[in-house]
């Protein structure tokens, strides 16, 4: 699989020659944030969320729903300005 835009290019290197590297390109999950590689071989390559139109690994992709990194950090700042606000963090 060949994406048009991918995240970023993880390289190997062979340790036995140095000359033999291999570069695969990467993407990150909108939802969780892991980085995957896509390799030829690999058989869960996830998908893409029809909501916010990001990439997503395997797991985020069976879940089905829409959550973004960025709104869970937005609710878990929130949180942490409301227990701060009561005294309690």
């Amino acid at each position: 699989m060949k994406l048009r835009r991918p995240s970023g290019v993880l390289v190997t290197v062979d340790p036995d020659s140095p000359q033999m590297q291999t570069e695969t390109p990467t993407y990150t999950c909108g939802h969780c944030q892991k980085t995957k590689a896509i390799g030829a071989r690999d058989p869960d390559l996830g998908g893409t969320c029809r909501v916010c139109w990001t990439m997503l690994c395997g797991p985020c992709t069976d879940k089905g729903t829409c959550d973004p990194w960025e709104r869970n950090m937005e609710r878990q700042e929130a949180r942490y300005q409301s227990r701060k606000s009561m005294g309690l963090a």
